[in-house]
């Protein structure tokens, strides 16, 4: 839930904006009565947010048909809508199409330690405690362990640290809304919703850019490190820091910039949230620092869900990073998960 606000000296009142589940076979004449029901309980508009139960084609012409319905409402009473840009979450795989190209897939670093040298290996290490990781070369014969990490594709996320990936996802996106709506661009379009957008969190991420980034950055070979992001070693210190210095770099620049900068020229806002920015050692999973993609938004937000109140590292995180930018609004995804059991006076 968002709040609307999109001029500095906006005097609108603060009105709720719900996540809209877009879940089912879409009928124009259910969508105006939704809307209706919305205007009536004083909604000043909503996330037009698809979700799994889609029946409708994600992005198809039927699909755009009935957002064109729901703008058409939308200016009718004055409501503000918010695009949703991906079917489901996270952002950034257009509902599957671009994981149909293993190319497209995000990656990940697995960690075991062998009796021989695996061939197969994206890299190989001596290592002792004394001496640290030492990079072996192909085939070369040590007298102990084989430290070996390996490379490996995910099926079910995208790499939106590969520029070229994350301009995929635009064009396939961003691009068609657009050409299909621009003019109501800034009007009843508010602007979109990313949510979630992650290097990988469920393993110890790599993008396909990382190794040609990490030499633009500190001229070294990045391969003569990674067995430190698989252990806690007080040497791999300095690396896990230029390693994930590079990584939110590469996740700043090459996914939410480029959205941003999208949204700014076509005369719209973009909003969202990174993942897990609940917690400092949370951050690592997704982003490994959650505070650097509010500057990349023109409404900095974060989420809080259950009834746990846990979002105060990320409240005052995305605030000061909102008043150091001059940016007078954030926003917050909430009341989420907490079940229907929730009181008003609870949320």
């Amino acid at each position: 839930m968002i709040l609307q606000a999109l001029k500095k000296h906006d005097t609108t009142p603060f009105k709720p904006i719900p996540f809209w589940s877009i879940n089912s076979k879409l009928e124009k004449r259910e969508i105006i009565r939704q809307i209706g029901e919305m205007k009536a309980f004083g909604l000043g508009g909503f996330v037009f947010h698809a979700r799994t139960g889609l029946e409708t084609e994600y992005l198809s012409d039927e699909w755009f048909e009935m957002v064109e319905t729901a703008l058409d409402q939308a200016k009718k009473y004055g409501m503000k809508v918010w695009i949703y840009d991906e079917n489901g979450w996270p952002s950034g795989f257009v509902g599957g199409k671009l994981l149909e190209k293993e190319e497209n897939r995000a990656s990940f670093l697995t960690y075991k330690v062998l009796d021989r040298y695996d061939e197969t290996a994206y890299a190989v290490y001596e290592y002792d405690e004394s001496a640290g990781a030492r990079l072996l070369k192909r085939k070369e014969v040590i007298n102990g362990k084989y430290h070996t990490i390996y490379k490996n594709r995910s099926d079910a996320y995208t790499d939106i640290l590969d520029p070229l990936v994350t301009d995929q996802f635009i064009a396939e996106t961003y691009d068609k809304y657009y050409e299909r709506f621009k003019e109501r661009f800034g009007k009843e379009i508010a602007g979109f919703f990313t949510d979630e957008p992650q290097y990988y969190r469920h393993a110890t991420p790599i993008s396909s850019v990382t190794e040609r980034e990490f030499y633009n950055a500190y001229h070294s070979d990045v391969k003569e490190g990674l067995l430190y992001l698989c252990l806690q070693d007080e040497q791999g210190f300095a690396f896990r820091v230029k390693y994930y210095n590079l990584m939110n770099a590469l996740y700043c620049e090459n996914f939410y910039k480029k959205i941003m900068l999208w949204c700014e020229e076509k005369g719209c806002l973009l909003t969202g949230h990174t993942v897990e920015e609940t917690y400092m050692t949370t951050q690592m999973w997704g982003s490994a620092d959650a505070s650097t993609s509010y500057l990349y938004e023109q409404i900095p937000a974060i989420d809080n869900l259950q009834k746990s109140l846990t979002a105060e590292i990320s409240a005052k995180t995305v605030g000061s990073v909102a008043m150091q930018t001059g940016k007078n609004i954030v926003c917050t995804e909430t009341f989420g998960v907490s079940g229907y059991s929730t009181t008003p006076k609870q949320l």
